[in-house]
C-alpha cells in the first residue's frame, strides 16, 4: 500500500504531544548517546540486545542512516529505543 498520504491518527499525535510536554523526546542515534544507550540496553533487555545495538551503531558510523536507531529520552536520560534492519 502507498504511504505517501499516510498521517498518524489523532490519538498518536495527542500522545506524542503529551510525552513531549513531559520532557520525552525521540531522536536518531548520535555518537554522544553510545554509552547511555548501551547501558540502557544492558540493564533493560536480556539476551543479545547489546550486541544488536553495537552492530547497528557500527553500521551507522560506517555510513548507514542514524534513523535506523531511534532513542527515547526523558530529561536527557535514555528510556527506550527502536531499531530496524534494512
Amino acid at each position: 500500500t502507498s504511504l505517501w498520504n499516510w498521517s498518524p491518527p489523532d490519538w498518536i499525535v495527542e500522545r506524542r504531544n503529551l510525552l513531549y510536554d513531559a520532557g520525552v523526546t525521540i531522536e536518531p542515534y548520535s555518537p554522544a548517546a553510545t554509552l547511555p544507550l548501551l547501558e540502557f540496553a544492558q540493564d533493560e533487555f536480556p539476551g543479545d540486545w547489546v550486541r544488536v545495538v553495537r552492530e547497528t551503531i557500527t553500521k551507522i558510523l560506517a555510513g548507514d542512516s542514524p534513523y535506523r536507531l531511534l532513542l527515547a529520552r526523558e530529561q536527557g536520560r535514555v528510556v527506550g529505543f527502536a531499531h530496524y534492519e534494512s
